[in-house]
Protein backbone atom coordinates (compact mmCIF):
# COMPACT_ATOMS: atom_id res chain seq x y z
CA UNK A 1 0.00 0.00 0.00
CA UNK A 2 1.20 3.59 -1.16
CA UNK A 3 0.17 5.38 1.96
CA UNK A 4 -3.29 6.72 0.23
CA UNK A 5 -5.82 6.14 2.07
CA UNK A 6 -9.08 3.81 0.66
CA UNK A 7 -12.81 5.06 0.33
CA UNK A 8 -14.71 4.36 3.27
CA UNK A 9 -16.92 1.35 2.64
CA UNK A 10 -20.22 3.22 1.50
CA UNK A 11 -18.41 5.53 -0.40
CA UNK A 12 -16.86 2.48 -2.03
CA UNK A 13 -19.73 0.85 -2.42
CA UNK A 14 -21.69 3.96 -4.05
CA UNK A 15 -18.55 4.79 -6.52
CA UNK A 16 -18.24 0.35 -7.40
CA UNK A 17 -22.49 1.03 -8.54
CA UNK A 18 -21.50 3.83 -11.16
CA UNK A 19 -19.36 1.49 -12.67
CA UNK A 20 -21.23 -1.58 -12.46
CA UNK A 21 -24.40 0.62 -14.02
CA UNK A 22 -21.89 2.00 -16.62
CA UNK A 23 -20.61 -1.51 -17.81
CA UNK A 24 -24.22 -2.81 -17.54
CA UNK A 25 -23.71 -5.41 -14.89
CA UNK A 26 -26.94 -6.66 -13.30
CA UNK A 27 -25.37 -8.56 -10.69
CA UNK A 28 -22.71 -6.70 -9.36
CA UNK A 29 -25.82 -3.91 -9.43
CA UNK A 30 -27.42 -6.45 -7.25
CA UNK A 31 -24.51 -7.32 -5.02
CA UNK A 32 -24.60 -3.14 -4.02
CA UNK A 33 -28.19 -2.78 -3.43
CA UNK A 34 -30.55 -3.49 -1.05
CA UNK A 35 -33.77 -5.95 -2.58
CA UNK A 36 -36.29 -3.29 -2.61
CA UNK A 37 -33.83 -0.11 -3.36
CA UNK A 38 -35.18 2.85 -4.59
CA UNK A 39 -34.02 5.06 -7.09
CA UNK A 40 -34.78 8.64 -8.33
CA UNK A 41 -32.87 9.50 -11.64
CA UNK A 42 -31.84 13.01 -13.02
CA UNK A 43 -30.45 10.67 -16.09
CA UNK A 44 -33.46 9.64 -17.18
CA UNK A 45 -36.26 11.85 -17.13
CA UNK A 46 -39.14 9.68 -18.67
CA UNK A 47 -39.02 7.33 -15.91
CA UNK A 48 -39.14 9.27 -12.81
CA UNK A 49 -38.04 6.05 -10.07
CA UNK A 50 -36.77 2.47 -10.38
CA UNK A 51 -37.76 0.12 -7.77
CA UNK A 52 -35.99 -3.15 -7.13
CA UNK A 53 -32.79 -5.16 -8.66
CA UNK A 54 -35.25 -5.69 -11.83
CA UNK A 55 -35.47 -1.92 -12.13
CA UNK A 56 -31.72 -1.38 -11.47
CA UNK A 57 -31.10 -3.04 -14.15
CA UNK A 58 -33.64 -1.71 -16.55
CA UNK A 59 -31.68 1.74 -15.14
CA UNK A 60 -28.32 0.93 -16.97
CA UNK A 61 -30.44 -0.84 -19.84
CA UNK A 62 -32.58 2.75 -19.94
CA UNK A 63 -29.41 4.45 -19.07
CA UNK A 64 -27.59 3.35 -22.44
CA UNK A 65 -30.05 3.60 -24.41
CA UNK A 66 -30.48 7.02 -23.96
CA UNK A 67 -26.30 7.72 -23.46
CA UNK A 68 -24.66 5.57 -25.38
CA UNK A 69 -21.36 4.41 -24.64
CA UNK A 70 -21.57 7.14 -21.77
CA UNK A 71 -18.17 8.23 -19.70
CA UNK A 72 -18.66 9.24 -15.60
CA UNK A 73 -16.02 11.62 -13.98
CA UNK A 74 -17.02 11.90 -10.51
CA UNK A 75 -16.12 15.34 -9.21
CA UNK A 76 -16.37 15.40 -5.78
CA UNK A 77 -17.52 12.58 -3.03
CA UNK A 78 -18.29 13.49 0.46
CA UNK A 79 -19.56 10.59 3.07
CA UNK A 80 -22.03 11.85 5.65
CA UNK A 81 -23.51 10.42 9.02
CA UNK A 82 -26.13 7.62 8.28
CA UNK A 83 -23.55 6.73 6.28
CA UNK A 84 -24.98 8.65 3.62
CA UNK A 85 -22.95 9.71 0.19
CA UNK A 86 -23.42 12.58 -1.95
CA UNK A 87 -21.32 12.44 -5.21
CA UNK A 88 -20.89 15.34 -7.58
CA UNK A 89 -20.23 13.78 -10.96
CA UNK A 90 -19.92 14.60 -15.01
CA UNK A 91 -21.81 12.24 -17.38
CA UNK A 92 -20.25 12.64 -20.85
CA UNK A 93 -22.72 10.48 -23.66
CA UNK A 94 -21.08 8.79 -26.47
CA UNK A 95 -21.39 11.00 -29.26
CA UNK A 96 -24.29 11.62 -30.89
CA UNK A 97 -26.16 10.85 -27.56
CA UNK A 98 -26.37 14.51 -26.44
CA UNK A 99 -24.68 16.97 -24.04
CA UNK A 100 -22.33 16.42 -21.04
CA UNK A 101 -23.82 17.37 -17.48
CA UNK A 102 -23.80 17.48 -14.00
CA UNK A 103 -25.62 15.58 -11.41
CA UNK A 104 -25.69 15.13 -7.44
CA UNK A 105 -26.75 12.10 -6.36
CA UNK A 106 -27.33 11.20 -2.68
CA UNK A 107 -27.18 7.44 -1.28
CA UNK A 108 -28.56 6.01 1.54
CA UNK A 109 -27.95 2.99 2.94
CA UNK A 110 -29.55 0.11 4.78
CA UNK A 111 -27.30 -2.73 6.00
CA UNK A 112 -23.90 -1.93 4.63
CA UNK A 113 -26.22 -1.84 1.30
CA UNK A 114 -26.84 1.02 -1.23
CA UNK A 115 -31.41 1.72 -0.54
CA UNK A 116 -32.00 4.80 -1.81
CA UNK A 117 -30.71 6.82 -5.02
CA UNK A 118 -31.68 10.39 -5.05
CA UNK A 119 -30.00 12.28 -7.94
CA UNK A 120 -31.02 16.10 -8.71
CA UNK A 121 -29.24 19.09 -11.22
CA UNK A 122 -25.85 20.12 -10.40
CA UNK A 123 -25.60 24.04 -10.01
CA UNK A 124 -22.58 24.52 -8.53
CA UNK A 125 -20.75 22.71 -12.03
CA UNK A 126 -22.90 23.85 -14.81
CA UNK A 127 -22.39 21.79 -17.95
CA UNK A 128 -20.44 24.10 -20.93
Amino acid sequence: MSGESQPRPALRAALDLYAAIRDNRPGDIAALTTPDVLCFPLTRPGRSKYEGHHGMSNLARDIHAAYGNYTITIIEATEHPGPMITIQARLTPQRGHGLPFTVTTTYTFRNDLIATIDSSPDSTHPSP
